[in-house]
Parts: C-alpha cells; structure tokens; sequence
C-alpha cells in the first residue's frame, strides 16, 4: 500500500523536483531496480514523469552513532529510565 500511495502522490502533485531521504547507500540500492520499498516506488513515478531526483540524507553509520550517544546522555541524566510495558486492561 505504501508503494501506492507515494506513486499517487508523485502523479498528483508533480512536483519540480522529489527529495528522498536516503543515504548513498540506500540510494545505490533503488538503482539495483529492487522494488521493495516505498522510495523505489516514488523514483520510478518521478522519472516517468522526468522529474528530477535529489537524494540526501545523514550516512546510517553516522545516524546511528548520533543515536546512541544521545541515548547515553538520556541514561546518565535518568539512570533509572527504562522501557515499560503498558497492559491495557479491559472491563
């Protein structure tokens, strides 16, 4: 479904230029033509219509590495934070 509906929108709105937010990575990997995901999807309905493609987004490696280190700040300033499961309970 998702597929889909980026195809839709990129039909719809036309825009003069499509932003995906990939790294260079997973932007090689939607010019493999692997139709797997939403991205590929949107490419493709872009240049079918020859609107140009921009792709730009921070190298995972550094995504991740960015995370954690915000995730070990968040532990040393709330060293009892942990993740919780909420039951909900029915009547």
């Amino acid at each position: 479904k998702s597929r889909r509906d980026a195809t839709k929108l990129v039909n719809i709105i036309r825009p003069d230029i499509l932003f995906l937010e990939l790294d260079s990575d997973r932007a090689r990997e939607i010019h493999m033509k692997v139709p797997k995901s939403e991205f590929f999807a949107a490419r493709c309905a872009a240049r079918q219509l020859g609107i140009d493609v921009v792709y730009g987004d921070l190298d995972y490696q550094v995504n991740m590495a960015m995370q954690e280190s915000h995730m070990q700040e968040l532990l040393e300033l709330y060293p009892f934070m942990n993740v919780r499961k909420y039951e909900r309970t029915s009547r």
